[in-house]
């Protein structure tokens, strides 16, 4: 299981989606996330949009009864510097829970690249549900409010009020945890959101935050993303040389890694 998600994340950082899928496929059926693959590839949009409501309505119970509970999640102590500190870093394994929402939340990531809207709103309440039932809260509850809110944002009924939910959750999940590669793409996320709804400004400011702090993190394919969206908007208001020179700076890494999807933008 583990391993196979890793090996996902490898798969999806040079754009192999359907490697990338068969590989996270693995790892969910393998930490018993799903009881068959095979069964789960059969599903429709239909499908997965009964599922997704559902586990919607979970979810909302579920985050009621911890409240109720006052068992609310705190952010993880971060490790003391020096040797020992990065030793017990080096030596601290994610928990199956927390590496199936990982990979619920990356197969959520997929499938919005793969235009699946529907499956990537259940994975990534999947991903959340799981992420918020852990003692600590991680990154990966961020990552899911984060692609909630493009989900949300992509539906025939969306609604506006629920996307901005989801953005003020998943920011202040990067708040609690002073994450920058989190930050970084709830960013972007937010960024993808307002080009949308042609709020030009606040998108150009999303999405520059984003590839600055992906740029500090060295996250090159997070980092095209970004520049590959301001490309668009430049695209889209006439700025052709400006979109030109963007694409061509997003080109340059990717030529190097061999990512064929940034290269076809």
């Amino acid at each position: 299981g583990p391993l196979q998600r890793r090996m996902a994340q490898c798969y999806l950082s040079v754009g192999e989606l359907s490697e990338c899928r068969a590989a996270l496929m693995a790892a969910v059926v393998s930490l018993h996330g799903e009881k068959d693959h095979k069964a789960y590839e059969e599903l429709g949009e239909a499908d997965f949009r009964s599922r997704y409501w559902r586990q919607r309505k979970l979810h909302s119970l579920n985050a009621f009864w911890r409240n109720a509970q006052g068992k609310g999640q705190k952010a993880k102590a971060a490790q003391p510097p020096g040797r020992d500190g990065a030793a017990a870093k080096r030596k601290e394994k994610p928990s199956p829970h927390l590496e199936l929402a990982i990979a619920y939340e990356l197969l959520a990531q997929v499938s919005m690249q793969e235009h699946c809207p529907e499956q990537a709103g259940y994975c990534a309440m999947r991903a959340l549900d799981i992420g918020k039932s852990l003692p600590t809260i991680t990154p990966v509850v961020g990552r899911a409010y984060a692609s909630l809110m493009l989900v949300e944002s992509a539906s025939e009924k969306s609604s506006s009020w629920m996307v901005a939910r989801y953005k003020r959750k998943a920011l202040e999940t990067c708040e609690k945890l002073n994450e920058l590669g989190q930050l970084s793409y709830t960013l972007h996320a937010a960024g993808v959101h307002d080009a949308g709804q042609a709020r030009w400004a606040s998108a150009q400011d999303n999405l520059g935050q984003a590839a600055a702090y992906a740029a500090k993190l060295k996250d090159m394919r997070q980092w095209e993303e970004s520049v590959c969206h301001q490309a668009h908007m430049e695209f889209y208001h006439g700025r052709f040389a400006l979109s030109k020179d963007l694409y061509a700076q997003a080109l340059q890494p990717a030529q190097k890694r061999g990512d064929n999807q940034i290269e076809m933008r």
